[in-house]
């Protein structure tokens, strides 16, 4: 073995250092070369969906009706979203409250959906993120957390 200026420490630190890389390396390896996804049955998987669907409640939603918002554009073709969209509440005592004040869900959706570009709301993140500004916003305007989730039952971006 070849003896190194530096200390034995240093030596057993560049070992250890070197051990760690080359098994990192073995183990990048044999997962991308060597490892198969197990299959999915079908039959499971569709049976595991169902359970989970019956567990699922959903409570009274407030339904937004049709929303058409016009969208910047880069060019002068002109951009829209058409939108409808199911709220769920916290609590059947918030869905009153957010009856009563639609007017401020509209427009909060209108404010943020009109400031994102149609190519950003055309991707999954894209509606994503909107559901997110939507639900934060509404919820800072009533200074709790009135909105549990938010579910569109129309998305179209034109």
């Amino acid at each position: 073995m070849v003896k190194l200026p530096m200390g034995k420490w240093a030596s057993k630190i560049l070992i250890i250092l070197y051990l760690v890389i080359s098994c990192g390396t073995l183990y990048v390896f044999v997962s991308w070369y060597h490892y198969e996804r197990p299959q999915i049955d079908e039959a499971i998987a569709r049976k595991k969906f169902l359970e989970d669907g019956r567990k699922l409640k959903v409570t009274n939603t407030l339904k937004i009706k049709k929303l058409i918002i016009n969208l910047p554009a880069r060019t002068r073709k002109l951009r829209f979203l058409d939108l409808s969209t199911h709220i769920v509440p916290f609590d059947e005592s918030d869905l009153r409250i957010l009856e009563e004040q639609e007017y401020i869900i509209r427009d909060s959706i209108i404010e943020i959906a009109g400031k994102m570009q149609a190519e950003e709301l055309n991707s999954i993140s894209g509606k994503l993120l909107l559901e997110d500004r939507i639900i934060k916003k509404v919820n800072n305007i009533y200074k709790q957390d009135i909105i549990k989730e938010l579910f569109f039952s129309r998305f179209l971006v034109q």
